[in-house]
């Protein structure tokens, strides 16, 4: 999914707590979106390697959902035989993927 710029960078500004964040503006043609459909304006850009899907920094949502989207997020990925790799600024990012990796 290809959000709207306005939409992404609203999201970047209001969650986006690392500087990879801001890659997502510059470039956002090299990301794709998962778009929450449990939390409106929550966001996971990725970028498709081959079989991974790669997270470059934190997803763009608010901390109290962090579980539950990623956990959504992991699941789509498993269902559509996608590996997930992670590189994530905040530890509480990579708790929260852990977390919901294992409830996926």
């Amino acid at each position: 999914m290809y959000p709207e710029l306005q939409t992404i960078e609203a999201a970047v500004r209001h969650f986006g707590g690392s500087p990879l964040a801001f890659d997502v503006l510059q470039r956002p043609s090299r990301y794709r979106f998962f778009e929450s459909h449990q939390v409106p304006g929550a966001w996971i850009p990725y970028r498709p390697i081959g079989k991974v899907d790669v997270i470059f920094g934190d997803p763009l949502l608010p901390n109290a959902s962090a579980a539950s989207v990623l956990a959504d997020f992991f699941g789509t990925r498993e269902r559509d035989g996608r590996q997930v790799l992670g590189f994530s600024e905040s530890t509480d990012s990579a708790e929260f993927a852990e977390t919901s990796r294992s409830q996926a």
